[in-house]
């Protein structure tokens, strides 16, 4: 049986089960994920963290996602640190590939015990064309009705409707209360 993408998930698991031996269990989710970055870099791979990722419906950006990682353009990498991975877990990073033109990701646990799942979903299955989409989105264009076209990876802060937005500093009042 042939594996998509198969030397590249090997390497992959291979720079997390480095990094797993080295760092051991009860780290936050961003250690993690920076040793094993560390990993795939000296492996070769072009890593890139935090990756917004556009989400297609009928070939129009209807959202976007940020991917812990996407590994030489081809896989999307999902790191958990957690105890043990879960069914939410997995269907997070399925609905990852199925709504992206990406096929295969991994999702990687630094628990009490290493784990590790390779989900796959094949182009075939979805109603995109890899001709026709963008693989990467600024979130602050990914709106509704919007036709998907080459977009840039942006710095920006993207704050849901009727979520409460920062507000900026004042300046201290002074003691005796006036303004």
């Amino acid at each position: 049986m042939i594996l998509i993408e198969e030397a590249l998930t090997r390497s992959v698991l291979g720079g997390f089960y480095d990094s797993y031996n080295k760092l051991g269990y009860g780290f936050l989710e961003n250690v993690c994920v920076g040793a094993l970055v560390i990993e795939l870099e000296r492996r070769g791979h072009r890593v890139e963290r935090e990756v917004p990722i556009a989400v297609y419906y009928d070939g129009i950006i209807i959202g976007s996602f940020r991917a812990d990682l996407v590994v030489d353009n081809k896989l999307i990498v999902e790191v958990k640190a957690e105890p043990a991975l879960t069914g939410i877990h997995e269907r997070q990073l399925r609905n990852y590939l199925t709504g992206s033109v990406y096929e295969v990701g991994l999702l990687l646990g630094y628990g009490s015990k290493p784990e590790h799942r390779r989900v796959i979903h094949t182009r075939d299955r979805k109603n995109l064309s890899t001709s026709s989409v963008s693989l990467r989105c600024n979130p602050c264009e990914s709106v509704r009705g919007s036709r998907p076209q080459e977009a840039r990876v942006v710095e920006a802060r993207v704050v849901e409707a009727g979520a409460p937005r920062a507000r900026e500093p004042r300046a201290a009042s002074p003691p005796d209360g006036s303004p």
